[in-house]
């Protein structure tokens, strides 16, 4: 809480700063900031520049005393080598020292009037193969370039020379303060220039805010003078009025058309509850109706059917029988198998995954095909029963739909609670389709399965996506959120297989 106290202190104090001082404090922060980064950069680029000349001159006047050196050191002419080095301090004020050393490195002759400096006759050496040697150093007095050459390619010893920068950073800064100046006066006209511009257009503004204000307050009859521009601003201002009508009257239409989709929408709900309450109700009849009368007649069927007796030979009357109690037995599987996709009864004893598993495991068995089956998280039984059966009828339809439509080879079923939310995805290598083919027709009852699915998901709050093209496969991908879902209270869906065409 500490910490955030001098951020909102600092947004009150800029939000009571006027749009003038705004504006010029922005021209103001422009200019320095251009100014600075161009001296910046002038200051980087005439340091560089000054400081290659100055090197480039202590090379060549090092090569000219290398040069003059040679006779006297040969002929150890102590005085000629005085002399010179007296001549070259004279004329060239950007030299603080000058040393010469024989071929053994002991120095002969230096400039220096009360010796030379500790660790500096030995601080620069040329090596060999080098035609020179340079070294940086920081002295009392600025920085020196300590330059040494050899002499007679170091057969006769070397030259060295200390060249101040001193001369360099003082014409940097004269360059600076002249920069410096000029951004300054800039500056100033950049803020004269901001105030006269923020006057004239503060005015025409803060006429604008005020409307702004009324405006969002809901006073849409409020309108701006136009009185005070003939300008941009005024055809803003006209624009602003304009808009304000239409406001005004898009209020009053929405209003009633607010109204008219209420009305409907409690109409819509009021239907769809009892149309899926229906069909819930009869699937439900259905299943057991099947399960209890159907399946308990074709039982007793094939328990008479057992005991037939009026074939000719022992033989030919077990053969009937056999294949009598095989055709009974097939119907009576299709029999069950048609309850559990009605409405699986294990969806609601042992929960959402094991059905799916056990609807997979009839799939398989009825078609041959080897399907796929991943979870990932823990899938509660006491999930929400709109979810699971919403899940179960998703998985349902894309299965039935990849077997018996898409010619699928391959499919995969993939369920996955994590994070809030709960994701089903099946993927298919089948025939695939044209999706947007598929919902743009007009005659939507051929594809109730798809449109089932989309809508199961959207009660929920969800969301469906179909990612597939012709001969490249079908990927279904719905995701259910697990809290804040809008509660239907049952399913929506048109059949176990409504025959649409997925591929």
């Amino acid at each position: 809480m500490g910490n955030k106290l001098p951020i909102r202190i600092f947004r009150k104090l800029f939000n009571l700063v006027g749009v003038k001082a705004k504006i010029m404090g922005i021209a103001v922060m422009l200019i320095l900031l251009l100014g600075t980064l161009l001296i910046w950069q002038a200051e980087q680029t005439y340091s560089k520049v000054l400081r290659e000349d100055l090197t480039k001159q202590g090379i060549s006047l090092g090569n000219y005393l290398a040069a003059r050196s040679e006779n006297p050191i040969l002929t150890n002419n102590i005085y000629a080598l005085h002399e010179l080095l007296r001549d070259t301090m004279d004329n060239n004020p950007e030299v603080s020292y000058v040393l010469i050393t024989d071929f053994h490195g002991q120095v002969v002759i230096d400039s220096f009037d009360n010796g030379i400096p500790k660790g500096l006759s030995d601080f620069n050496q040329v090596a060999g193969g080098q035609d020179f040697s340079l070294r940086t150093f920081n002295s009392q007095y600025g920085y020196i370039q300590d330059i040494a050459i050899s002499i007679l390619e170091g057969k006769a010893g070397q030259v060295r020379l200390g060249l101040s920068e001193k001369r360099v950073f003082n014409t940097i800064d004269a360059l600076l303060s002249k920069l410096w100046a000029s951004t300054i006066l800039i500056s100033l006209v950049g803020i004269l220039l901001a105030y006269l511009l923020s006057t004239l257009i503060t005015k025409p503004l803060q006429e604008l805010v005020l409307a702004a204000k009324n405006i969002g307050e809901g006073k849409l009859s409020y309108r701006v003078s136009l009185d005070w521009a003939k300008d941009e601003l005024g055809h803003l201002g006209v624009a602003f009025n304009e808009m304000a009508g239409k406001l005004q009257d898009a209020e009053k239409e929405r209003q009633k058309l607010w109204q008219q989709i209420m009305h409907k929408e409690k109409m819509r709900r009021f239907l769809l509850n009892k149309v899926i309450t229906a069909q819930e109700e009869e699937r439900l009849r259905i299943s057991r109706e099947l399960h209890d009368e159907t399946g308990q007649a074709l039982s007793s069927i094939n328990l008479a059917l057992a005991s037939l007796e009026g074939a000719e030979t022992q033989e030919e009357f077990r053969k009937r029988v056999s294949l009598m109690q095989k055709t009974v037995r097939k119907v009576l599987e299709g029999i069950h198998l048609l309850a559990r996709q009605l409405r699986p009864s294990v969806l609601d004893k042992l929960g959402l995954g094991a059905a799916v598993e056990r609807f997979i495991k009839d799939c398989s068995a009825h078609w041959g095909k080897d399907i796929g089956l991943t979870t990932v998280g823990r899938i509660p039984q006491e999930m929400p029963s709109e979810i699971k059966i919403t899940a179960y009828r998703i998985v349902q339809e894309a299965l039935t739909n990849a077997l018996r439509h898409a010619e699928a080879e391959n499919i995969s079923v993939v369920l996955q609670n994590s994070s809030g939310k709960f994701q089903v995805i099946i993927e298919d290598d089948g025939k695939g389709f044209n999706l947007d083919e598929t919902f743009n027709k007009s005659e939507e009852t051929n594809h109730l399965g798809l449109f089932g699915m989309q809508e199961r998901v959207d009660m929920l709050g969800g969301n469906l996506s179909i990612e597939t093209s012709p001969s490249n496969g079908t990927t279904i991908y719905a995701e259910i959120p697990l809290d804040g879902r809008e509660t239907i209270g049952t399913e929506i869906q048109q059949g176990p297989a409504s025959g649409i065409v997925s591929g």
